[in-house]
């Protein structure tokens, strides 16, 4: 444990704060100390790579510390979107955050709370992300909801067609 705290604390020195967090992501470190060091150098990426890497190593018994970790990365997603949507030139970079996301709330969407989710996701604006939590949660009517809210009244009566003849979508 303290040669991977050593190694990653010269990767973080240097600069290579991706790798830094790869390397904190093994130790037994608090995961606020290293957390609060890639918050002040303003590393949000890293941090970001340093959560998910953590979340792999803890025990699905310990519900709240996933719990607080998955709603902190959903924040941590959106707001990268929100950021990348008015980033000129950023399409690449953000299809890429977005495909992310996508795969990360796809494999955790049981450790986050559904209200606090939902609140996160309406306040960033995200249709597409509620969407799809919405289908992840089989959250029907929240989903009806939304087709109709969005003006789509025909996606809210196919919806409504494939839960009366018992084809989830």
């Amino acid at each position: 444990d303290r040669v991977l705290s050593a190694q990653a604390d010269h990767e973080f020195g240097r600069g290579a704060y991706e790798l830094a967090a790869l390397q904190y992501a093994k130790t037994r470190l608090s995961l606020e100390e290293v957390a609060l060091r890639f918050m002040g150098a303003g590393q949000r990426r890293a941090l970001r790579t340093f959560l998910l890497h953590k979340l792999d190593a803890i025990d699905n018994a310990q519900s709240a510390q996933l719990t607080m970790i998955c709603t902190w990365l959903t924040e941590m997603y959106l707001h990268a979107l929100g950021e990348l949507r008015l980033a000129p030139g950023a399409d690449a970079e953000r299809a890429a955050v977005e495909a992310e996301f996508a795969d990360f709330i796809t494999d955790k969407f049981r450790h986050l709370n559904p209200a606090v989710t939902y609140g996160l996701l309406e306040a960033h604006g995200g249709a597409q992300e509620i969407e799809h939590y919405a289908k992840l949660c089989e959250d029907w009517e929240r989903l009806l909801e939304l087709h109709v809210k969005n003006g789509q009244p025909l996606r809210a009566l196919q919806l409504l067609e494939s839960l009366l003849y018992g084809k989830v979508p």
